[in-house]
């Protein structure tokens, strides 16, 4: 399970094999909830795959490069 990209204003986490997953709460470094501008971490979910049917992930955001698209 790896993570291709993060599109934080559509709150969309876009998987490796074209699965992807909401963004459900961005936080702080405190763990207090906050914008997408401000966070170091997404929680992700719910989530499904082959496996489970309902799961949430935190994605620290300092792991990937922000890119900006022209």
């Amino acid at each position: 399970m790896s993570v291709e990209a993060i599109n934080r204003g559509q709150r969309l986490v876009l998987m490796v094999g074209g699965r992807t997953w909401p963004i459900s709460t961005f936080l702080d470094t405190d763990g207090e909830e906050c914008d997408s501008e401000a966070a170091t971490f997404a929680v992700v979910g719910p989530c499904k795959d082959d496996f489970r049917d309902e799961f949430w992930v935190t994605l620290e955001l300092s792991d990937f490069e922000e890119v900006q698209l022209h």
